[in-house]
């Protein structure tokens, strides 16, 4: 029964450290895109509308769960 408390808080502590660790990489992320040139911000943004588009046309031919149905 220790070790499964013991593996618990280990659990919670390492949940904490990620959280602060991505906490603060988004901080630094967000502190190098504000100081990108005019023209860096506009293909960033045109590279994540180009993402979008072909994420919302994808499909999903396989699924690894589920048994398959012979289509």
């Amino acid at each position: 029964m220790k070790e499964q408390i013991s593996d618990d808080k280990s659990e919670a502590l390492d949940s904490a450290v990620r959280q602060v660790f991505l906490e603060d990489w988004e901080e630094v992320r967000l502190r190098r895109n504000m100081n990108l040139s005019d023209m860096e911000k506009l293909r960033q943004f045109t590279r994540m509308l180009r993402r979008s588009k072909m994420f919302a046309s994808a499909k999903i031919t396989h699924h690894p769960n589920l048994p398959d149905r012979g289509i």
